[in-house]
């Protein structure tokens, strides 16, 4: 099987980037590194993702399993998740881990870019890959930064909103599932509840724009949730302090509303961390198995359900069908010899956010102590920037902050999203607008007061003065001249009880004398 995906790369690609020097993972996936792929839009038109495949074939009736590395979207790399990807090879999956563009090292934002690469990732499994011999059936699964984008790209897949190449003509862009993991899916929402800097480089469009509700609501896989989104998976840890668990249950709230398969876990006692899949890499990988198992068997498909190998945290195994297992599941595995990893030592993990988890210390970047639980915390709370409603930032550790924090974050400059610039009524001569006070400013206009509507309740005067036609905040000489022009041309200018509201009548002379001797 390696020999043949190695030799078709080289006739599928016309390239000499194409490195076929095949190294075979510690889990025993083949993996052809390096692959070029056409992706119009990032750097040079082109991307390159590494291939796994399993060293005894791969079914063509599996699913390709697209996995988007994290990294806060202007760092991380394919090879962050490739033991990930090489156990789930090991599984049976072909797996594929693309680049992306990331926002640049001087922050120029790379959004939309991202997702169309995405897609684009998916045209290469559907033409090229098709040649190698991959499974049609395509899975997006993505991590922290990387799910933000691969849920967009999943739930826009049958919209026109981004940019990619050409659709295949054996599945065009049709997602068959999606794996969602400690992803922000609701930027707008996200807004209200602190976003990183990271997040705003990567959208790239300030909140002093006026129609950044409508880029952020864009880049949201929420926005294009319908009937027809495709089976989705989501994890997220109950005590993740960077990505708030409300963005995965907004998403699959959105998705049952619409009637759209779902599932939701929630992880207790896990904060931002890989380990909401498992403690160990297989059984990670063994955790997106199990979800494509749900994909591949939710309501509507007849599919009967097929027995497989149910691990325990312990190590044990059962077998039984997926929807009996409440853990890790392995399809088409026995017990004998049993396939379940055996756990490693456990003990304390400290995050950099002071957030404890069990974990064996192979997997814990921190300082991590065998054998001591996570109650009480063991781990010292670090001080971060804490991002009040006005915009303000003071530093200070996360439990004294009553708002948005970033773990670590300085606050000079500042990190804190600032919230757009209040609006009010411009007076215009006859006519009033809402709009910022900056914007109100030359002749025969007047900015009246922060938050004033047009159209005050109960009635349907402005609150500007329309006996005031150069909207001086007087009615002076200049505008008897400007009111009689008005009524002799017949125009709506001399209504001034109800401005623009058609040709002026006697009443109109009455209200106009009533602003000059009484005032507005």
């Amino acid at each position: 099987m390696l020999g043949k995906v190695c030799q078709l790369a080289r006739r599928a690609v016309a390239t000499a980037a194409v490195v076929c020097a095949l190294a075979t993972s510690a889990h025993g996936a083949d993996v052809v590194p390096d692959v070029p792929f056409s992706s119009p839009g990032a750097a040079g038109d082109v991307l390159l993702l590494d291939l796994y495949v399993p060293s005894n074939g791969v079914s063509p009736n599996g699913f390709t399993v697209v996995i988007v590395h994290g990294g806060s979207y202007s760092t991380g790399a394919r090879s962050d998740v490739g033991d990930l990807c090489a156990a789930l090879a090991d599984l049976g999956f072909a797996v594929v881990d693309p680049d992306y563009t990331l926002v640049s090292p001087s922050n120029v934002a790379s959004y939309p870019q991202p997702i169309s690469d995405v897609f684009n990732a998916v045209n290469w499994i559907r033409t090229t890959g098709e040649t190698l011999g991959l499974p049609n059936r395509v899975i997006v699964c993505g991590i922290s930064a990387g799910s933000t984008i691969a849920m967009t790209a999943a739930m826009a897949a049958q919209t026109t909103t981004f940019a990619r190449l050409p659709a295949p003509a054996h599945g065009g862009y049709t997602i068959d599932g999606a794996i969602a993991i400690m992803g922000r899916y609701d930027l707008v929402w996200n807004v209200g509840v602190g976003v990183p800097l990271t997040l705003v480089n990567y959208i790239g469009v300030p909140f002093s724009r006026p129609d950044w509700p409508q880029v952020w609501g864009q880049a949201s896989a929420i926005s294009y949730v319908n009937a027809n989104s495709p089976p989705t998976v989501l994890y997220h840890g109950a005590i993740d302090a960077l990505v708030q668990l409300g963005n995965s249950t907004r998403l699959a709230e959105a998705l049952q509303v619409a009637g759209a398969p779902n599932q939701l876990n929630v992880i207790p006692s896990v904060g931002h961390d890989i380990a909401v899949l498992g403690n160990t890499v297989q059984q990670q990988a063994q955790t997106l198995a199990s979800a494509s198992v749900w994909i591949d068997t939710h309501p509507g498909n007849n599919a009967p359900p097929s027995t497989g190998a149910c691990c325990a945290m312990n190590g044990l195994c059962t077998v039984t069908t997926f929807l009996g297992c409440n853990t890790p599941w392995v399809p088409n595995f026995a017990c004998s010899p049993n396939p379940c990893p055996q756990p490693p030592p456990m003990g304390a993990c400290c995050s950099a956010t002071g957030v404890c988890t069990q974990a064996p210390s192979m997997y814990c970047s921190g300082a991590w102590t065998i054998d001591t639980p996570c109650s009480p915390n063991p781990c010292a709370e670090p001080s971060g920037s804490c991002c009040t409603a006005d915009g303000s930032c003071a530093s200070t550790i996360q439990s004294a902050c009553a708002d948005a924090w970033t773990m670590a974050g300085a606050c000079d400059p500042n990190p804190c999203s600032q919230p757009p610039p209040p609006t009010g009524a411009c007076c215009m001569g006859t006519t009033c607008a809402v709009a910022l006070a900056a914007n109100c400013t030359g002749p025969n206009r007047r900015f009246t007061a922060v938050n004033a509507a047009c159209n005050a309740s109960g009635n349907h005067q402005t609150p500007c003065c329309h006996a005031d036609f150069n909207q001086n905040n007087a009615v002076a000489v200049t505008d008897i001249f400007d009111f009689l022009a008005a009524w002799f041309l017949g125009s709506s200018d001399a209504c001034i009880t109800s401005p623009n509201s058609g040709p002026p009548a006697v009443l109109d002379i009455f209200d106009f004398l009533g602003a000059w001797f009484g005032g507005c």
